[in-house]
């Protein structure tokens, strides 16, 4: 259950970053939820959460285009950092899974690859999440 809400929250959080190169993507209470959750199982600090519900609000006043493009860039920073502190990295394979949550077996193949980097002894933040 707590992997698969992790998943869920994620794959909010990316949905968001997707949206925000078209428009500032508007503050709401379930982006609130996923961000708090996902804060309550890591172990690093606010800053990246804070970041990115900052970021999605960001007009990038110099172009229509580069702040959309900056939006999104920044976005995918703090994601990178959000999964950091859950305890694994990000890969092209965790952002294919959570970028394509419906497509086949992306809940358990997102979580396959954190295994493998687990089991690679790749290098993690100090505590690592485990898998029962």
């Amino acid at each position: 259950m707590r992997e698969h809400l992790i998943f869920k929250a994620l794959v909010a959080l990316q949905d968001t970053r997707s949206r925000s190169s078209e428009a500032i993507v508007q503050p709401s209470w379930t982006l609130r939820f996923c961000l708090a959750y996902l804060y309550t199982q890591s172990f690093g600090s606010r800053d990246p959460f804070e970041y990115f519900w900052a970021a999605m609000q960001d007009g990038h006043p110099t172009t229509t285009d580069g702040g959309s493009y900056l939006r999104h860039l920044n976005l995918g920073r703090a994601i990178n950092s959000i999964i950091y502190g859950l305890g694994f990295n990000d890969t092209p394979q965790t952002e294919e899974c959570l970028s394509r949550p419906r497509c086949g077996r992306a809940v358990h193949d997102f979580w396959e690859e954190v295994q493998r980097q687990l089991d690679d002894g790749r290098p993690m933040p100090e505590r690592r999440f485990r898998r029962d």
